[in-house]
């Protein structure tokens, strides 16, 4: 499998058998991948070494779908750093939130309140 495009999978879980898919040249992620289970999150960590994933996207894209200009890998990694530059931190606060990037490249980022 050389594509595989979870687009709206949001309850898919098990992302742990990315990794065995050894000729993945191309991943989306739905975009509500930053609500994902610990497990799931390391799984995705992990592809940061695959040999062949060369492009890694979340499912937003504005205008038409067109597999063949996904963002290349480093950027969706730079994206990855800089989130875990402060997520784990929140999860482990239990502090509920939701964290979505913007197509102009800024974040929306909610604050769910328990009442």
């Amino acid at each position: 499998m050389k594509e595989l495009i979870l687009y709206e999978c949001n309850e898919l879980r098990g992302y742990s058998v990315l990794a065995g898919l050894k000729s993945l040249d191309l991943l989306v992620l739905p975009q509500s991948f930053r609500s994902l289970p610990e497990e799931d999150l390391a799984a995705i960590g992990a592809l940061r070494s695959h040999p062949t994933l060369r492009n890694i996207q979340t499912e937003y894209r504005s205008g038409n779908w067109f597999f063949n200009t996904t963002q290349p890998k480093e950027t969706f990694w730079q994206d990855w750093d800089r989130e875990q530059s402060f997520v784990p931190a929140l999860r482990k606060s239990g502090i509920k939130f939701s964290l979505k990037k913007l197509p102009v490249g800024t974040y929306s980022f909610r604050f769910r309140t328990s009442r």
